[in-house]
This record gives C-alpha cells, sequence and structure tokens, in this order.
C-alpha cells in the first residue's frame, strides 16, 4: 500500500474513535507540558550549578533517584492504583500534577520546588502512567493497533513538542519564568 498506508489507517482509527481522539489531543497537551517543565528545570539546574562539572553531578544524582523511585513505584504501587482506581483515572492524573505543579510555580519559582516537581513528574511519568498509557491501547483490535501507536507518536506527540518548542522559545527571549508556569497552569487545566 505506500509509505503512507500505514499512517493512514493509524489516522482512520483515530478519527473513528472518541476515546482515541480525546488521548490525541491528550498527548498533545501532555508533551507541551512535559517539556514545558522540563525546560523550566533545565534553566533552574543551571543556574544553581553553573560550572559542568557539579551540573552533572547534579543531573546524575536526580535522574538516579527519579528513576528509581519510578522503579519502585512501578513495581509496588501502580498495580494497586489501577485496580483500586482504575487505569484511565491515574493516567488522568498526571495533568492534575501538572496543574498543581504548575500552579505552584507560578507563585513561587524556587530550586527547591522545581526539583520537587520535577522529581513528581518523572516518577509518576515513567512509573504509573506510562504503563497505564500503553494499556489504553488494547480496546484497538490487534491488527490495527501499531498503526495506532504510529500515529500517535507521529502526530499527536509531535506536535506537542513542536508547540513546546515555539512555547521555549518565546520563553527564552520574552517570557519570564513565572509567564511559562502560567502557561502551564492553563494547559494543564485543559489537559
Amino acid at each position: 500500500g505506500g509509505p503512507w498506508s500505514q499512517p493512514l489507517g493509524g489516522y482512520r482509527a483515530v478519527r473513528s474513535s472518541s476515546l482515541l481522539r480525546w488521548m490525541a489531543v491528550s498527548l498533545t497537551l501532555l508533551a507541551l507540558l512535559y517539556f514545558s517543565l522540563g525546560f523550566v528545570f533545565a534553566r533552574a539546574a543551571t543556574s544553581r550549578f553553573p560550572e559542568a562539572d557539579r551540573l552533572a553531578g547534579f543531573l546524575g544524582l536526580f535522574m538516579g533517584v527519579a528513576n528509581g523511585a519510578a522503579l519502585l513505584v512501578s513495581l509496588l504501587v501502580a498495580n494497586r492504583l489501577f485496580a483500586t482506581a482504575g487505569t484511565v483515572t491515574m493516567v488522568a492524573v498526571l495533568p492534575v500534577i501538572y496543574l498543581g505543579g504548575f500552579g505552584v510555580l507560578a507563585v513561587s519559582s524556587s530550586f527547591a520546588l522545581v526539583v520537587a516537581f520535577r522529581l513528581l513528574q518523572m516518577t509518576w511519568v515513567n512509573g504509573v502512567w506510562a504503563p497505564g498509557w500503553q494499556a489504553l491501547f488494547n480496546v484497538v483490535p490487534p491488527e490495527r493497533r501499531d498503526r495506532v501507536r504510529t500515529f500517535m507518536d507521529a502526530v499527536p506527540l509531535q506536535t506537542g513538542i513542536i508547540a513546546s518548542g515555539a512555547l521555549l522559545v518565546l520563553a527564552d527571549r520574552v517570557l519570564t519564568p513565572g509567564d511559562v508556569a502560567l502557561a502551564g497552569v492553563a494547559v494543564a487545566a485543559v489537559a
């Protein structure tokens, strides 16, 4: 069917399902939020640790703690959360985390708050959200599932990344950190 048959098949499957359409919108907004927080975190870390070796040490320690916490949450907590509250509910907690985190950063953007927000976000994304998100695709028949996942990663995810890039260019040149936090609050409220 040519190189466009797979993406078009994924698009048709997403277009025909209200759940998948909402997932596509959600993924776009969550990508925008993810990379916006990444920018805020990177800016805070480089301001706090201007020397490259100290910055690398901090980032290495931070990533180790975040990934270790996500592993423990994934192994010990995620299944209980999915069983108790449901997979969709646990996936929907991520925008609430963004809303609260960016709301706090709009008031005070201390280094400790930025680090705590990023740690919570990364732990939730890697420990609960990602497995729950992938489980949501089980509603798609197996013969179309790969096309739908490919479409989601190729269009909505990339759209969110492009939008975050535009926001970050503005943030770097025009917007203050408070403005980025307020934009994060607005996007998280929509998400």
